[in-house]
């Protein structure tokens, strides 16, 4: 069925009380009159109610009626809610466990909300990414950017050893930081310079990005991920390279033990 709105558009008749259809808006702001009108109370009693008692005690009382309605339902359920109201019964052990399912509902909704915000954040916080990576490998040379790593990155925890997408991660951190320190050099300056006093680690990475300064227009800006990972080979070899190798004599056989020099 079609019917016609006050402003003129055509709209589908929703399946609600015709006494709800036709509350005044301009009338009443309250969300809980609708509900109160469709259990059954007349217009103008919900609008007196709403108008002289607190909102969140109506929505307790109209709440609360529909937990007990579950397993043992109320006669008049219109002269419940009046009287929960007026007399400011205490529901909170009616609804304890309604509330609890609504935290945990709401934390739910905020966590997926949280990760659709950065899912759809994501490009253009991939896009600023990478122009700091053009901007922090072509502010370093092949010296500076071997001093960095050891002195800003650090190893992953419970493996060990470096990673190219965390070393690049801390770096341009470190490239932030900076830059937010000295925002008047250009930053291959303030890069070199912050490693000639010793260079400190940022607390925490800056969110979200900003935008990254112009790297020169005359230095090479290679993929900071892949010069990262030059040198953390050349790292890892050299540390194979200095273990050496000793032979201790036991009876019967020469037992061999590798040590690690680095260590």
């Amino acid at each position: 069925m079609v019917t016609t709105t006050t402003n003129g558009h055509a709209g589908a008749l929703e399946d609600t009380p015709r006494d709800v259809r036709r509350i005044p808006r301009a009338v009443t702001p309250h969300d809980v009159v609708p509900r109160l009108v469709g259990m059954g109370m007349p217009v103008d009693e919900a609008l007196r109610l709403a108008e002289h008692h607190d909102e969140q005690r109506i929505v307790d009382a109209l709440d609360a009626v529909d937990e007990l309605g579950v397993t043992s339902p109320i006669m008049n359920p219109v002269g419940w809610v009046r009287a929960a109201v007026r007399r400011e019964w205490d529901l909170t052990g009616v609804l304890a466990k309604r509330r609890k399912n609504e935290r945990r509902l709401a934390a739910l909704d905020a966590d997926q909300q949280e990760r659709e915000d950065a899912r759809v954040a994501f490009p253009a916080w991939q896009a600023i990414s990478d122009r700091w990576d053009r901007a922090v490998s072509a502010a370093l040379d092949d010296t500076q950017l071997e001093r960095a790593i050891a002195v800003i990155t650090r190893p992953v925890p419970g493996i060990g050893r470096h990673s190219v997408p965390v070393a690049r991660a801390e770096l341009i951190a470190w490239a932030v930081d900076v830059n937010d320190r000295a925002p008047d050099l250009p930053l291959e300056a303030a890069l070199a310079g912050d490693l000639d006093r010793g260079p400190r680690r940022p607390e925490a990475p800056r969110w979200p990005l900003p935008e990254p300064p112009s790297p020169p227009e005359d230095r090479e800006a290679r993929p900071l991920s892949s010069r990262i990972a030059v040198v953390l080979a050349r790292d890892l070899e050299v540390a194979r390279e200095t273990a050496q190798v000793i032979e201790v004599p036991v009876p019967h056989r020469t037992v061999r033990f590798g040590l690690d020099l680095e260590g």
